[in-house]
């Protein structure tokens, strides 16, 4: 897999030779960075959930982005992020634990959180989206960007505002901000 911009582009990462890991293309990856930018974000902290071979949080790093946590529950993944992160001089490890954990637990807020769960554990994408909001994890003006399969509908409405929602092929982007409080 190839990073698509920045000061990495065109450098390779290691991604996983089985199917426990979906990467996001590099089609998926460029559009998304770029409406990161068209919405008035770039730089920061960006939180890479379920973040497979890291190429998301890779992504940020090489395009301007101060810091990139990266969460991965499976420990041969997470080490094959070290080693990614490692051959790019990127002075970052993962944390190994499980992204819902980790959410509830962290006492951070983040400037962009990506979330890819895994396609199959529907009920993932829908304890993301009310961690997050229940607990401000959001920066004031953060990013929650959901990579999900383009049927599966999101209850958000009541607790977040879609700023953008894109489809390419089967996969799905949605952009999304905290409501302020009442």
């Amino acid at each position: 897999m190839i990073i698509t911009g920045g000061i990495y582009r065109g450098q390779k990462i290691e991604t996983l030779k089985n199917n426990d890991v979906r990467p996001t293309s590099s089609k998926v990856r460029q559009s998304l960075f770029n409406m990161i930018f068209s919405l008035g974000h770039g730089g920061g902290s960006f939180l890479d959930l379920f973040s497979g071979s890291g190429i998301m949080g890779i992504e940020a790093m090489s395009r301007g982005f101060e810091k990139s946590i990266f969460i991965e529950k499976n420990p041969s993944t997470a080490r094959l992020i070290e080693g990614n992160l490692r051959k790019l001089k990127i002075s970052s490890k993962p944390v190994v634990t499980d992204a819902i954990r980790f959410l509830e637990n962290t006492n951070e807020h983040f400037d962009v959180i990506f979330a890819d769960p895994p396609y199959a554990k529907e009920e993932l994408f829908h304890e993301v989206l009310r961690i997050v909001s229940s607990r401000r994890l959001l920066t004031e003006d953060g990013l929650l960007i959901v990579e999900k399969p383009v049927a599966l509908k999101l209850d958000a409405e009541d607790r977040y505002e879609v700023l953008k929602d894109k489809t390419y092929g089967t996969t799905g982007l949605v952009f999304l901000s905290v409501l302020a409080e009442s």
